[in-house]
């Protein structure tokens, strides 16, 4: 499963408790042997938490996965931080390229402050509230929308203004073969484009092109940048 369709997955539950459990880890050796170390703890004193605060009979099967997790994790193959997420019907293992802000153990009762949580919020586009009681996966999807709707808006009119700003300093330019020429050679920093147009070229072998009116043409390409026409270019010089 994908890292995101697993933070979807770990989203949508709810149980009592969800222990979720992050350490920063190593790539290499002897560093790695300090990992086996630092989970053997963690492992013990989320076991400790669950079986002290919890009633034992209805975190059986939890009780039983914190105890033999450790089994399923190779510690050789290490990235910088490691996640665990279990619950009486989940387990999950998530090896990541980026460092956990601390060692913890966290239980709660749904995996769903992940957002808050998140060692890299920036990761994330955002959460919404759910009602695990009420809420349809429709419902969740429909508000989930309206949550990407909201930061497109405000993402495309802050693009927009940086692309203004940078017309008094002479960086921005509006011709389209000037456009493709500062692509090739990594002199573009952010490209507007209106969503509804479309100009098919035929390319020549000069790296250059020719606006046509027809995308039937042979040889015309149309797919690749149909994209491309009522457009601006900020570049980085």
């Amino acid at each position: 499963m994908a890292l995101k369709e697993t933070l979807q997955h770990l989203g949508t539950e709810t149980n009592n408790p969800c222990v979720s459990i992050s350490m920063n880890t190593h790539r290499a050796r002897p560093k790695t042997e300090q990992d086996k170390i630092l989970l053997k703890n963690l492992l013990k004193e989320a076991h400790d938490r669950v079986s002290k605060e919890y009633d034992k009979k209805l975190v059986d099967s939890l009780l039983k996965r914190i105890s033999s997790i450790k089994e399923k994790i190779d510690l050789n193959a290490n990235l910088d931080s490691l996640h665990i997420f279990l619950s009486n019907d989940t387990e999950e293992i998530v090896k990541s390229p980026w460092e956990a802000a601390s060692n913890r153990v966290n239980t709660e009762d749904n995996y769903a402050k992940l957002m808050q949580v998140a060692d890299k919020p920036n990761a994330y586009h955002g959460y919404v509230s759910v009602s695990y009681n009420k809420d349809t996966p429709h419902q969740v999807v429909k508000d989930t929308w309206k949550l990407i709707e909201k930061l497109q808006s405000e993402r495309r009119g802050e693009t927009i203004e940086e692309v203004k700003r940078a017309i008094s300093q002479g960086n921005v330019i509006t011709d389209l073969q000037e456009i493709y020429r500062a692509a090739i050679i990594g002199r573009g920093d952010v490209l507007v484009v209106h969503q509804n147009f479309r100009q098919p070229v035929m390319m020549n072998d000069d790296d250059s092109f020719e606006l046509i009116d027809d995308p039937a043409t042979p040889g015309a390409i149309d797919e690749e940048i149909k994209e491309l026409g009522k457009i601006a270019m900020k570049t980085r010089y």
